[in-house]
């Protein structure tokens, strides 16, 4: 018996289109770095449109698009003018990653502040993630927030 295909076989009959591990690893890579750059348009197109996230794990989620976009503009009222994102490590499993990740904040008055974390990406039957979920302590961001 080919068990990898015996394992495929329930997708292919229900004409699943799931993408594997080395394209969710991917795709989880491009959301970091399309956030990171600040193309907006490039970020969003890794998400499904009906996405919630969690950032961080324990807050109200932002739902689709809109509540993404509206998380991410938090970011300039917080005075951070950019966000170098370093993504250590990317382990894919099933429909999910998990990402290791550092990101180091430059505020507008030239104070920095690192941060790092790991996000869980889910992915949905058209290989865009569907939900994330962020597991960091945002506390030394908010109290950064607090000197401006």
């Amino acid at each position: 018996m080919n068990w990898k295909l015996a394992a495929a076989l329930p997708l292919v009959l229900a004409g699943a289109a799931i993408a594997g591990p080395e394209e969710n690893a991917a795709t989880s890579r491009a959301f970091f770095r399309h956030f990171g750059a600040g193309d907006m348009a490039a970020w969003l197109a890794t998400m499904a449109p009906d996405i919630r996230t969690w950032e961080p794990v324990g807050t109200p989620p932002n739902v689709g698009h809109e509540g993404v976009l509206a998380w991410a503009g938090q970011m300039g009222q917080m005075g951070i003018a950019s966000a170098e994102i370093d993504v250590r490590a990317v382990h894919p499993a099933g429909d999910s990653t998990a990402v290791e990740w550092t990101t180091t904040f430059t505020f507008q008055d030239g104070r920095s502040l690192e941060i790092s974390g790991v996000d869980i990406h889910r992915f949905d039957e058209d290989g865009l993630i569907a939900e994330v979920r962020g597991y960091y302590d945002p506390s030394p961001l908010m109290a950064a927030k607090g000197e401006n």
